[in-house]
This record gives C-alpha cells, sequence and structure tokens, in this order.
C-alpha cells in the first residue's frame, strides 16, 4: 500500500503543482500573450491604415502636381500668345515709325530740290547772263561763237 499511497501522494502534489503553476504563471502568461497578440494586431493595423494614408497622399500629390504642370503649360501658352501679340505690335508700330520717317525724309528732299532748283536757276540766269553778255562784248564769228559757247559749257560742268 505503500507504493499506492506514494502514487496518489505524487499525484496530488503534481495536481497541486500544475494549479498553483497555472493560477500563478499561465493565465498570467496567456493574458500577457493576449495583450501582446493585441498590440501586435492593432500595430498591424496601424500600420496597414499609414500604408493606405500614405498611398491616398501620393495619389492626391500626384493629381496636384498634374494640374500643377497643365497649369503651368497653360500660363506657358499664354505668355507665348501674349508676347507674339506684341512682337507683332511692335512690328507694326516700327514698320508705321518707318513710314513716318520716309515720309518725313521725301518731303526733306522735296524741299532741298526746290531749292538747289531754285540755286541753279538763278546760277544758270547769271550764267546765261554772262554768256550773253560776253557775246555780245565780242563780235566774233560763228565758229568762234559755237567754241565759245562749248567752252563755257565745260565750264559750268566742271564748277
Amino acid at each position: 500500500m505503500n507504493i499506492n499511497f506514494t502514487f496518489i501522494l505524487e499525484i496530488i502534489s503534481f495536481l497541486i503543482l500544475v494549479a498553483v503553476l497555472t493560477k500563478l504563471i499561465y493565465r498570467p502568461l496567456l493574458g500577457f500573450l493576449d495583450k501582446r497578440g493585441q498590440e501586435v494586431k492593432e500595430m498591424f493595423e496601424q500600420a496597414r491604415q499609414a500604408s493606405e494614408d500614405s498611398e491616398k497622399n501620393n495619389q492626391i500629390s500626384n493629381e496636384v502636381l498634374q494640374v500643377a504642370k497643365k497649369e503651368a503649360l497653360r500660363i506657358k501658352d499664354m505668355t507665348r500668345q501674349e508676347t507674339d501679340k506684341l512682337r507683332l505690335l511692335m512690328i507694326e508700330e516700327a514698320k508705321r515709325e518707318a513710314a513716318r520717317i520716309l515720309e518725313r525724309a521725301k518731303l526733306e528732299l522735296n524741299e532741298e530740290v526746290k531749292l538747289a532748283r531754285g540755286v541753279l536757276k538763278k546760277d544758270i540766269s547769271s550764267i546765261s547772263l554772262e554768256i550773253a553778255k560776253k557775246i555780245i562784248e565780242r563780235e566774233i564769228k560763228k565758229e568762234d561763237h559755237k567754241k565759245f559757247i562749248e567752252q563755257s559749257l565745260k565750264e559750268l560742268s566742271r564748277g
């Protein structure tokens, strides 16, 4: 009976030890593991949410970038059009100014020509009078008269 009693005592001791270990270690350990598992799940969920948020933000950033690029292209095109218009206006203004300058130059040239003609008329009149005076003062033959006129014309063309 001794063996059975010892065996029963060992079983009872073992059961008490299991009960004490269960109460003192196993249940707190299970609680800790459950809590840690929950924390891991929460961290995983937060990481997943952060990843989704990051993806949404990235998508929004790309959309904003595309809008900004379109706006920049629109501004560039508008600026190019304005520059072309301004260039055409400047060309037209330059043409008008050149036409005004040309017209003024023509008027000034006409005035100069009129003055020169007046001076030439006076000079020609003076020269004609001088020639006539010399012809009258001299009584010369027809050949001498012809030579005198040619000589006078040569002098005029030189001077």
